[in-house]
């Protein structure tokens, strides 16, 4: 006989379940003028109108290899804002400063945990910042990886 699983007195159980389910969003930026040599702000995706949604990455990709040296002056930074709370996504705003972005990889941006929840049909904006003069970014790409949030 197997035994049936019970919760401890001290056990909590959220009334909000996060489903398993992952959803990818890919989006191609696709600026216009032969690639990004300046900032730019860009809607990249929204929340379903249903149900609130738990960022679980954010990754930006570049269709040429990239290097910058360390502390160097000419370097592209990344900020993911949630535009229905004016709340910063990204963690320490990311930058290329002292990395190698290859043509295949993605830059992962680190989130901040307590901004990855979205509302309903709430909006993320991807803000490509620059430092200086540095090399251009051409056919940008965003990945987002998300989860449902029942609250039921």
């Amino acid at each position: 006989m197997v035994a049936k699983p019970t919760h401890g007195p001290k056990e909590n159980i959220a009334g909000a379940r996060v489903f398993s389910q992952e959803n990818v969003s890919v989006v191609a930026l696709n600026y216009s003028g032969g690639g990004v040599t300046g900032a730019k702000n860009r809607i990249v995706w929204q929340a379903p109108k249903n149900k609130r949604a738990k960022i679980t990455y954010v990754g930006v990709n570049n269709n040429v290899a990239m290097y910058h040296a360390a502390a160097e002056a000419d370097t592209w930074t990344m900020v993911i804002q949630n535009k229905s709370t004016s709340g910063a996504l990204s963690l320490n705003t990311p930058s290329l400063s002292n990395q190698t972005l290859a043509a295949s990889g993605f830059k992962s941006i680190p989130t901040n945990g307590g901004n990855s929840t979205y509302d309903k049909g709430a909006v993320m904006e991807f803000q490509l910042g620059v430092s200086g003069a540095p090399q251009t970014m051409d056919d940008v790409t965003v990945v987002i990886h998300w989860s449902p949030i029942s609250d039921d």
